[in-house]
């Protein structure tokens, strides 16, 4: 075939794959998870199916498509396990809002309001306090409407549809990514001529290698987020602390904001519990102290963990992983910023396969 239409037909299909990934961007979305959750969990399997049982008299290999099974039945037990110990926790959380006494609520919103109004009209920082007050209520109010509750109830029901679907769709693709586990690399190798399947058999490796390192090492990150950020909360009697941990751990996947949004979201879940209670006097200290414990959980992530999950697992300076997260916020927002880390690795190890003989190159992938 002449090279150059080789080249254009070339580029002509991985236009096509990349416009049908977008395309289908919700199914693109089930595959990279599952892939995700096949490469975290299939050690397990790899282990279930290297033992040997006792069968008709003689000792067979434990089958790898029971030892599949196996291994999602306990990835669901877990994941369901958490789910329904967090959401008694928050519909309590939803019945704590109703018991806050209005009437005391708005005496000591009064009164923080007229301090507020008073010391920005002194700095003459907003020209008139009234019309911002009205404003404000008129946001509240629709808030709360009923219009805007049957939008959220219906809402949720959407959300409740589609994330069935989608936990049914990515077991059902981690599947067989795991029980059929060179099924990737086989489809690659029957696309690509045979005198590049050398070269896409050591990018697949080195990417599972990786990437599996990555992917293991946020799972350890966001446990031991959990569990520093639950300690601390304990510490201080701080009300919902688990459920202010788990979300704190969770939202520790996103880089650079993700913790400061959790941070934001345990203050106002602190201080609906205290409201509740009625110690309004209290609601100050009890807010540095949740912000304190997020502050040291943090440091401690940004001293030990990330070094370890971010440097080492995908062998990238510091200040390399900075400057990918910053871009690909921009390019995709916090999305992007979930997926830059893992996508920079897989990018670094095809340009060292293809291209390491340019010296840029050789320099960017060195250690990869």
């Amino acid at each position: 075939m002449n090279p150059k239409l080789k080249t254009t037909l070339t580029i002509i299909g991985i236009a096509l794959a990349l416009f049908l990934m977008w395309y289908f961007s919700t199914l693109t979305g089930y595959i990279v998870v599952a892939a995700v959750l096949s490469i975290v969990v299939s050690p397990i399997t790899d282990w279930l199916s290297s033992k040997k049982i006792k069968k008709t008299g003689k000792y067979h290999l434990f089958p790898r498509w029971l030892a599949t099974l196996l291994t999602l039945t306990l990835v669901l037990a877990v994941f369901f396990g958490i789910l329904f110990s967090i959401v008694p926790i928050i519909s309590k959380q939803a019945a704590t809002i109703s018991q806050i006494d209005q009437e005391k609520f708005s005496k000591n919103f009064n009164a923080v309001w007229n301090n507020i109004n008073q010391f920005m009209q002194e700095y003459e920082m907003v020209e008139d306090m009234n019309r911002l007050e009205v404003e404000i209520t008129k946001t509240l109010q629709s808030w709360i409407s009923m219009k805007n509750i049957g939008m959220a109830f219906s809402g949720v029901l959407s959300f409740l549809s589609s994330f069935v679907m989608a936990v049914f769709s990515i077991f059902f693709i981690s599947f067989f990514l795991i029980k059929d586990k060179h099924i990737f690399k086989e489809i690659l190798l029957s696309i690509f001529p045979q005198q590049s399947q050398h070269k896409i058999t050591n990018v697949i490796h080195k990417i599972k290698v990786l990437l599996s390192r990555y992917f293991r090492g946020i799972l350890i990150q966001v446990t031991v987020m959990i569990l520093l950020e639950f300690i601390g909360l304990k510490i201080f009697n701080i009300p919902n602390a688990f459920l202010i941990a788990f979300i704190g751990g969770l939202l520790n996947i996103i880089p650079f904001v993700g913790p400061l949004i959790g941070m934001l979201i345990g203050v106002i879940l602190a201080v609906i519990s205290t409201l509740a209670t009625g110690a309004y006097d209290g609601i100050g200290l009890m807010v540095l102290e949740v912000i304190g414990i997020f502050v040291v959980a943090n440091v401690i992530d940004n001293v030990v963990n990330q070094p370890l999950i971010f440097s080492k697992s995908v062998k990238a300076h510091p200040v390399e992983i900075f400057l990918v997260i910053i871009a690909a916020s921009y390019i995709g927002g916090i999305g992007g910023m979930i997926i830059a880390v893992p996508t920079y690795t897989v990018i670094r190890i095809v340009l060292k396969e293809y291209l390491s003989e340019f010296a840029f190159i050789s320099n960017l992938t060195k250690g990869v």
